[in-house]
């Protein structure tokens, strides 16, 4: 069989030396991931080995690898995916998921085009501290634009404004989620945030 690398050209293969080494992904990441399956009845505790048992633990080894690589490879430097290690509060019974949504109005103060880097960066770093204490799960900036299914109409706003984007965290109750969310650089720029707990069903 060929070997691929055959197939890239000398700057390919350049770029692709110079990726950083997959690292394996952290330990709390694969009791979510596993706890998740469990739940969704992929796999079952103190059964004996069935087909689907077997299929979820191919697709959990399938997710975990996968994780590794953007763990490992795949995120640029400072992404917002790029999580530190999480707080006891990810994993003890306790620790509890909340979505922040920010949203954005006439009465938001829009960067210019020169300041839009910079409070990017000033969410990022935001991010950032949140995934150091272990509280970020996730966050995304979202697009304008968007349309409304099934009509595919343009999306509207609402009372709210538009949903620029969320950031997932981990607390320990709503009280806590609420301080973290009180931090939050858009709430500076006259932004607004609707704090929703997950439901884990």
């Amino acid at each position: 069989m060929a070997d691929p690398h055959d197939e890239l050209t000398a700057a390919e293969l350049e770029a692709l030396a110079q990726l950083p080494g997959r690292e394996e992904p952290p330990a709390w990441l694969e009791e979510n991931i596993v706890s998740d399956l469990r739940r969704m009845g992929f796999i079952a505790t103190a059964r004996p080995r069935t087909g689907r048992m077997l299929a979820g633990a191919a697709a959990a080894s399938v997710i975990l690898f996968a994780a590794g690589l953007l763990v490992g490879a795949s995120l640029p430097a400072g992404s917002l995916r790029a999580t530190a290690p999480p707080s006891q509060a990810t994993t003890t019974p306790g620790g509890r998921q909340f979505v922040l949504f920010l949203y954005e109005d006439e009465t938001y103060e829009t960067p210019s085009a020169a300041g839009a880097a910079e409070r990017v960066e000033e969410y990022r770093r935001w991010g950032q501290a949140l995934a150091r204490g272990g509280h970020l799960v996730d966050g995304v900036k979202l697009k304008d634009g968007g349309e409304v299914m099934p009509s595919g109409e343009a999306l509207p706003g609402d009372g709210l404004g538009l949903l620029a984007g969320y950031f997932i965290l981990v607390a320990g109750d709503r009280r806590e989620a609420l301080q973290l969310a009180a931090d939050c650089p858009h709430l500076k720029y006259h932004g607004r945030i609707v704090v929703r707990e997950v439901d884990p069903v």
